[in-house]
């Protein structure tokens, strides 16, 4: 998760990739072993899932992220500025990937439940949110507005026309700050003249 304080870009580490994999492996180990002692549907089995509390784990992440986002724009007066998000946006990551383990910790990221989170705890606090189209705003250099070039899947690429080096995520918030600036926020109210 990566968001944009006062001009400065935090990558936030959520370790939510271990937590979706580890759960896929331990659940897998658990099925192969219960399954074959006490069967399928076995009451045993379900005791020993609902021990691993993945769920739990990945919500209190999700809470957390929401609380320190939403605290930063409290305490500086400042809006939020998300993805407008589509009803289910791990499909269209899903289908190019072939990798059965990247898939399902991408179906677990819960972006719209992370969005979900912060929304909330934005109209706790009072804190207003815009929502911005978030095409293409990776692949921009936020500066030149020219497309950024990435070798191999890397996540840092280069201006084609300034030769910057821009990190993927830290070149998408700076983009989605500038549409929001220029009122491209669809159906929210626009930010510009606030800060």
């Amino acid at each position: 998760m990566t968001i944009l304080v006062d001009g400065t870009a935090y990558l936030l580490e959520t370790n939510t990739e271990r937590v979706v994999l580890g759960y896929y492996y331990r659940r897998k180990a658990i099925q192969e072993r219960y399954d074959s002692l006490y069967g399928v549907d076995s009451g045993i089995k379900g005791r020993a899932m609902r021990k691993l509390k993945e769920r739990e784990k990945r919500n209190d992440i999700k809470w957390k992220i929401a609380n320190i986002i939403v605290r930063a724009a409290r305490e500086r007066q400042y809006a939020i500025v998300l993805e407008r998000l589509g009803r289910n946006p791990a499909n269209g990551m899903i289908k190019r990937i072939g990798d059965k383990q990247l898939r399902h910790r991408i179906y677990q990221a819960s972006f719209r439940g992370i969005q979900r989170a912060i929304e909330e705890k934005a109209r706790e606090y009072g804190v207003p949110i815009a929502y911005v189209n978030p095409k293409n705003t990776s692949r921009l250099c936020p500066i030149h507005n020219a497309p950024i070039v990435y070798n191999n899947s890397s996540r840092i690429g280069k201006c084609s026309a300034g030769g910057e080096l821009w990190h993927r995520d830290v070149a998408a918030v700076w983009n989605l700050l500038l549409r929001a600036h220029q009122g491209d926020v669809g159906n929210a109210q626009s930010l510009v003249g606030l800060p």
